[in-house]
């Protein structure tokens, strides 16, 4: 009881002293800085999850606390696979969609930054303890996506002999 009373006359003390807080708010730079600096990401959930039935295409919508959006997939169209000569046809990622094939489906560049972002999202999230209950089932879809991601980078970053 006395250090909750000294707590309240501490706290009583400083307001009254005038706490001296700006009354707009941080711009979003500051914000995102402060973040950082305090190693603190918003939170981002999955609210989407697709596997389709064209070879091992699967996609995601996430959404973050500000009810922002983000969608991406990895390509998995067999179709692709069988005629494409790319090197990298096995690791395709979209953002802006679920399917490659979908309306506004942009094909990140290998290595990017784009694709580097999404593998630190992703990685944060599999390491959050504050996943929603019905979000487990996510899991395995995730750690595809991140698995392939990472390999591809190896193979991105690893200078040729």
């Amino acid at each position: 009881m006395r250090l909750f009373a000294t707590s309240a006359l501490f706290i009583a003390a400083w307001f009254s002293a005038g706490c001296r807080c700006e009354d707009k708010p941080a711009s979003e730079k500051e914000y995102k800085d402060a973040l950082a600096k305090l190693r603190l990401v918003p939170i981002v959930h999955i609210k989407e999850h697709h596997y389709y039935g064209d070879g091992g295409t699967i996609g995601f919508v996430l959404s973050g606390w500000e009810k922002t959006e983000f969608s991406f997939c990895l390509d998995g169209r067999m179709s692709v696979f069988d005629d494409d000569r790319d090197e990298n046809a096995e690791h395709r990622v979209y953002i802006s969609a679920t399917h490659p094939e979908h309306k506004n489906a942009k094909r990140v560049s290998s290595g990017g930054k784009e694709e580097r972002a999404l593998l630190i999202v992703l990685k944060v999230w599999l390491a959050s303890e504050y996943r929603l209950k019905d979000e487990g089932e996510h899991i395995g879809g995730i750690k595809r996506v991140v698995s392939e991601i990472e390999k591809h980078l190896k193979a991105v970053d690893t200078p040729k002999k």
